[in-house]
């Protein structure tokens, strides 16, 4: 995938990840018939069940760019665990408090094992 093959020299894959995520969560239409299409689907088991499966079909193409980047088979499970969780991100903003803090929790922990996770202050944050 294009977030992970055509990131800067340097940066992390869960880096990129992490940036791409937050754009496409980020990147939504003001448009009012939008935002109520996007409050239908947002209410409804069904609809957002289904919204989930589309984008969790890029599990497998995200897990092999992430193998390849690294020099690993292409099925490697700890590529497939993190475009798993990487992917999966996304869906923490649904009826959190603070949305966007929990995709930064996740990414964190991620990026950085479970320490992150026992800590006070996220390292998102510094």
């Amino acid at each position: 995938m294009s977030a992970v093959r055509d990131r800067p020299a340097g940066q992390s894959v869960v880096t990129a990840l992490r940036e791409y995520i937050t754009r496409t969560m980020d990147n939504r239409s003001q448009d009012p018939a939008i935002a109520q299409l996007r409050e239908l689907i947002h209410s409804t088991p069904a609809l957002i069940e289904y919204g989930q499966r589309l984008w969790m079909r890029h599990e497998t193409s995200l897990a092999r760019a992430i193998a390849e980047a690294h020099g690993l088979p292409e099925d490697d499970p700890a590529c497939a665990a993190l475009a798993h969780f990487a992917l999966a991100a996304r869906f923490l903003r649904q009826r959190r408090a603070a949305p966007d803090e929990s995709v930064d929790r996740a990414f964190d922990l991620l990026e950085h094992g479970w320490t992150v996770v026992t800590t006070t202050e996220g390292l998102s944050q510094g």
